[in-house]
């Protein structure tokens, strides 16, 4: 995990390079390898580094495209990037590292927008265009890479967190009435762009952002000045756009076919510890567990059981609601909104547990979505079937269910 900031300043006051400094004292936590920061005129781009892929200096960021042209601040990894730099490299391109940044960097430089369909992985980032004086922003097909920002008539600030927006818009933050209603009442948090203030937005997932200044000399009526000390006067042009639709793509997808087809992309996409254990014969594994005691509810300690004759050193966590309690002020702050329930609590002791043997984990999050792990999905299942009048099927798959 990495942070990502900036300000672009419409004034050029000179106050964003501190501002941003500012910024990313307060996501630091994110990153406490490195640290860089990019300022231009009235352009400043804030970096905080957890180093992973390559950890000698050569991953710095910003990091400057080969011409000098480009500037990239990046949070994320791009699973694939081996294949797209061998791929760049027989198009002429020079790697002086062995990041994934400098992949997004020379992918975008040579696909330009186009380059985000191409990438398999996590992300939002910030491209810095001098010469154009165009900013180009994204984030990741499903959103799992934050991207927050605010816009008004002076600057455009964006952040990895909301904190740090708040303290520098030079403004208090002014309560969503509207978010906090759809929390309260549907316990609904990030089904639009907005949040819990007014003034930040984030960038949804599966959408770009392209931000443009242009500037003019202010006309001199009088010609008493010349042209080159005129005021400049600087003015914004912004777009939106949704890059990655799920629908679209889910009703235009024949699926897997097979439920062998499904266990090869599932196996070469995670390798989950059965998966690393079994099939890549992986021995130095180290474990991290949220339980509740068996039993109880949420608890899944007879499955983990499972893996006690394996080499793998396991290690757990006991989450009550005294220890809740005890860290409900750290726990909000470490998300900055409300959350609709506290289940991401055992994933916050798993992680605050984790960070004292390892850097980076092998996450389970999300397997219930991919293999039907909750019980309303085969509602849905059924209704098709119903639907498409295949009803042979549906009395088989109810039975099968059921039993």
């Amino acid at each position: 995990m990495c942070g990502i900031c900036g300000i672009i300043n419409f004034e050029n006051n000179g106050t964003e390079h501190l501002n941003v400094k500012t910024m990313m004292s307060l996501i630091k936590h994110r990153g406490p390898d490195d640290e860089g920061v990019f300022n231009e005129d009235g352009i400043a781009l804030g970096f905080v580094r957890l180093s992973i892929l390559d950890l000698s200096p050569l991953g710095h960021q910003p990091m400057i495209s080969e011409d000098g042209n480009y500037v990239l601040i990046y949070n994320g990894e791009v699973y694939n990037y081996i294949e797209l730099r061998e791929e760049l490299i027989t198009k002429g391109y020079v790697f002086k590292s062995k990041t994934d940044t400098e992949v997004v960097l020379n992918a975008f430089i040579e696909w330009g927008e186009s380059c985000l369909d191409r990438f398999n992985g996590m992300w939002s980032f910030a491209i810095y265009n001098r010469r154009r004086k165009e900013l180009f922003c994204a984030r990741d097909r499903y959103g799992v890479k934050p991207f927050y920002y605010f816009l008004d008539d002076q600057q455009f600030i964006f952040a990895s967190e909301i904190p740090p927006i708040l303290a520098a818009m030079g403004q208090k933050g002014t309560p969503n009435n509207k978010a906090i209603y759809d929390f309260l009442v549907f316990n609904r948090t990030d089904q639009t762009e907005d949040t819990f203030f007014k003034e930040i937005k984030k960038l949804q997932h599966g959408h770009f952002l392209r931000l443009e200044i242009t500037e003019r000399r202010v006309f001199d009526a009088l010609n008493s000045l010349e042209p080159e000390n005129r005021p400049v006067l600087k003015k914004l042009k912004y777009v939106i756009k949704k890059w990655y639709d799920l629908k679209e793509r889910v009703a235009n997808s024949s699926g897997f076919g097979t439920v062998e087809a499904f266990r090869e992309i599932f196996t070469s996409a995670i390798g989950i510890l059965s998966m690393l254990l079994k099939k890549f014969d992986k021995r130095d594994m180290n474990s991290f567990s949220a339980v509740y005691g068996k039993g109880k509810r949420g608890d899944e300690s007879e499955f983990i059981d499972e893996f006690k004759k394996d080499p793998v050193k396991m290690h757990f966590s006991y989450p009550t609601v005294d220890t809740l309690i005890e860290d409900i002020d750290k726990f909000v702050k470490a998300h900055a909104e409300p959350l609709p329930t506290t289940s991401p609590y055992a994933q916050y002791k798993v992680m605050e547990m984790a960070k004292k043997d390892v850097v980076v984990v092998l996450d389970g999050q999300g397997a219930d979505e991919s293999l039907a792990g909750y019980h309303y999905f085969f509602g849905f299942y059924f209704h098709e079937l119903f639907r498409k009048f295949e009803w042979i099927k549906l009395v088989r798959e109810i039975f099968s269910y059921l039993n």
